[in-house]
């Protein structure tokens, strides 16, 4: 069955939140070119999201796992407000099984958070990325694609290879 990731305080979020059990949302196809993969094959990949634009993210990520021989090191760089706010948790260790290296990034941690905190471009000069050999795909906030592009090219990144979905 469909997976939706809604954010309320959107009109159309919160009509479909508002809808009963069973209740009946009309879906546009797929708007933007997505993140595809066929020209990727022996690439790394790398997915920087935050908030709710890990969802299209994660689609593309869920197929690259399909075909994990197909690529080298796969990353994701995930932010969210705090533990509480972050997507697909109950999947991503199922994901770091089958190799992928997750890094969650808390912008308003919580007490007891361990992991990074700031902004996820802060982050990814730590990873020590093949910026000749990695593919990039972002989806978040203009402002935080922004930052990402410019991290990411300053960091030896071709921008043809930095993509997202517009």
């Amino acid at each position: 069955p469909p997976t939706f990731l809604l954010k309320r305080g959107g009109r159309a979020a919160d009509a479909i939140l508002a809808q009963p059990d069973g209740g009946e949302v009309w879906v546009q196809g797929p708007m933007g070119p997505g993140f595809p993969l066929a020209d990727c094959g022996g690439s790394d990949l790398l997915f920087v999201g935050v908030g709710t634009g890990v969802a299209p993210l994660r689609s593309c990520l869920v197929e690259a796992l399909r075909a994990r021989e197909e690529f080298g090191r796969i990353v994701l760089v995930y932010g969210a407000m705090n533990d509480a706010h972050f997507c697909y948790k109950e999947a991503m260790d199922d994901w770091r099984s089958l190799g992928v290296e997750v890094v969650l990034v808390a912008s308003h941690p919580e007490s007891g958070w361990s992991g990074p905190t700031g902004f996820v471009q802060d982050h990814l000069a730590d990873l020590e990325l093949d910026s000749d050999g990695t593919i990039a795909s972002i989806a978040g906030m203009p402002a935080m694609e922004e930052a990402v592009r410019e991290k990411l090219v300053a960091l030896g990144f071709d921008p043809g290879r930095v993509r997202s979905n517009y």
